[in-house]
């Protein structure tokens, strides 16, 4: 078997016509990539919709109490330590507060920076493995794919994860490009995996880590490890984790059982208390990759033709294909056997994006394949259907008025809700009268971009036909904005919030009736203690007993009791459950003071 430094640094080799490439190094394209994420991803956040209830504002919430309190240590959600969570997303929200002020603007920054640093990832992995085109394409690809955009509207350290797994893949195929007996890019491997576990524990260093070990086996080449420069590299490893969870071992008790047998082990065996959450299906599981990846999908079925046919002497482009595939057997396969969110194999994604720039890249070069051919002509199929369906129920809704906002139109499943996208399932016909201005913006963008990419590809302008279905995603997720701007007094409490600010003194006390994370924008917005009847569940349970936590839940008595006191007490309420609230106030006088959502604040006092 020829070393890998001869594989590493063999001539290019066109994958799709077996010739020479004499693609010139385009130092445009990191800029291009740049200037796309930020189109997309900032420029979404420079006009966002509120913060929204659960994931979203908690998350931000934990960040607002550390800039304030300058705590960097401890986590705190409401007052209750948190223990859930790795700090790393929190510091940079946190840091955001402290230079630009606490709003929703400055809580999405560092989700901007994921998203770019994930991009930028992708282009400098693909490129090294593969050339300059397919790095181009690669980062195309994943910047305007569904799922990163869909899963950086929220605040959740996914995508971030996502960029420090894929750099250190990077720093893995820059070792085995060097010569060097000992290369120090190895050492990036251990910088980016350490970065990773304070983003989201264990999982940063055991995907970087069964991923390099299985390829190493399955491509003979684990004397490589021996280059890897171990010793030195978990000094590193250790030196960026370490400070950070001794201190919170040290300053909380029973943290390190929380954070890491309860929160990691007992979450993946589904055994973790309080058990708050839900898990997919395993075929929706898989089939959703298919969408997070819309409207690339159609490049993975003829990606197989990358896949080596023999089981040793692989090339270095099959070397390189099998450790993509090696890198999303192993994300996906995790997460089968345990419970799963939607959003759990993000980190597959810059993968099976390396894969479809080789695709495209392909195409670009001169592939003539019958099957991308009929791909393209079945997306531009599913966009006619997409613009026909669009004014289908732009007809449909033309007459219906709405009074109110959107909550009025919309159903509750809350049996869904522990799924991070379990509010579609509320969605009802009616609805979409609300939404008709973004979906006629989105449905446009569909059939205009699939037929204007179908035409462009026929005439062999295979560069301007996938830019077409760029642009065309781009659309579509500004219009996705636009959606979820709408559905804001349905997923947020902020109009609430900012009623209860105009009045609310530091004296009085804000209650929601149920669980924090129905409300939690409440407690973001004021930027007051949040206190709940009922609801000792999710985050706040483990850490409301624990020593020294603050009195936030109270039981049916003694809020009663609190009601009819003299200090001035909000609650703020589900509307299928006021009924039930107001009896447990009577006789004691209620006053609504303000309905949006479906929710309704009342007071003590007018």
């Amino acid at each position: 078997m020829k070393p890998a430094a001869d594989l590493i640094n063999a001539p290019a080799v066109d994958s799709a016509l077996n010739v020479p490439s004499k693609f010139p190094k385009r130092r445009w394209a990191p800029v291009f990539l740049i200037a796309l994420g930020l189109f997309i991803f900032a420029g979404s956040a420079t006009a966002p919709p509120a913060l929204l209830d659960d994931a979203d504002s908690t998350h931000a919430e934990v960040a607002r109490e550390m800039a304030g309190t300058g705590d960097w240590v401890s986590l705190q959600m409401d007052g209750i330590r948190y223990y859930e969570k790795a700090p790393l997303l929190y510091w940079m929200i946190a840091l955001s507060f402290r230079l630009f002020g606490v709003t929703e603007f400055s809580a999405r920054i560092p989700m901007v920076l994921s998203a770019l640093l994930a991009i930028l990832a992708v282009w400098a992995l693909a490129s090294r493995m593969f050339g300059d085109r397919e790095g181009f394409y690669s980062g195309v690809v994943f910047a305007t794919c569904v799922g990163p955009f869909l899963f950086t509207r929220i605040l959740i350290p996914d995508l971030l994860i996502t960029a420090l797994l894929c750099w250190s893949i990077y720093f893995l195929v820059r070792g085995l490009d060097s010569p060097e007996r000992r290369p120090a890019s190895y050492l990036g491997i251990f910088a980016a995996s350490a970065l990773a576990f304070l983003t989201k524990s264990m999982i940063g260093a055991v995907f970087p880590a069964l991923i390099i070990l299985i390829f190493l086996v399955i491509t003979r080449r684990l004397g490589e490890i021996r280059r890897m420069r171990l010793i030195t590299g978990c000094l590193i490893f250790l030196a960026i984790v370490v400070p950070w969870h001794l201190l919170a071992a040290m300053r909380n008790e029973h943290f390190l059982w929380f954070h890491f047998i309860n929160e990691q082990v007992y979450r993946y065996l589904g055994l973790r208390y309080p058990k708050d959450y839900d898990t997919v299906p395993l075929p929706v599981f898989y089939a959703l990759h298919l969408l997070w990846l819309f409207p690339w999908t159609f490049c993975l079925p003829a990606a197989f033709r990358y896949i080596p046919r023999k089981l040793a002497g692989f090339s270095r482009e099959e070397s390189m294909t099998l450790l993509l595939i090696v890198w999303v057997l192993i994300i996906v396969g995790f997460f089968s056997l345990s419970t799963r969110q939607e959003y759990y194999t993000l980190p597959a994604i810059p993968a099976l994006a390396v894969l479809c720039g080789r695709v495209l890249s392909d195409l670009e070069r001169g592939l003539k394949s019958r099957y991308i051919t009929g791909a393209y002509s079945a997306m531009a199929f599913l966009g006619l259907c997409a613009g026909v369906i669009t004014l289908l129920v732009v007809k449909a809704t033309s007459g219906v008025v709405i009074n109110g906002d959107i909550s009025s139109t919309l159903t509750r499943n809350e049996q869904y809700y522990a799924l991070s996208l379990g509010h579609i399932f509320d969605l009802t016909p009616e609805s979409f009268a609300a939404l008709r201005t973004p979906l006629i913006g989105a449905g446009s963008a569909l059939l205009i971009g699939t037929v204007l990419a179908l035409l462009l590809y026929l005439r062999g302008r295979r560069l301007w036909s996938a830019l077409a279905l760029a642009s065309m995603m781009a659309a579509v997720f500004f219009c996705s904005h636009e959606a979820m701007k709408v559905f804001e007094p349905y997923l947020s409490s902020k109009p609430i919030a900012m009623t209860v600010a105009g009045v609310m003194k530091p004296d009085n006390m804000l209650f929601i009736n149920g669980e924090y994370e129905s409300g939690s924008t409440l407690s973001f917005y004021t930027g007051q203690p949040l206190f709940m009847l009922g609801g000792r569940t999710a985050n706040l349970e483990f850490g409301s007993y624990l020593k020294g936590a603050p009195r936030r839940f109270f039981d049916d008595e003694g809020f009663r009791e609190l009601w009819r006191g003299t200090g001035r007490v909000f609650i703020v309420s589900d509307d299928s459950k006021l009924g039930e609230l107001r009896q447990i106030l009577e006789p004691s006088p209620s006053f609504v003071l303000y309905a949006s959502g479906g929710k309704t604040l009342l007071s003590n006092a007018q």
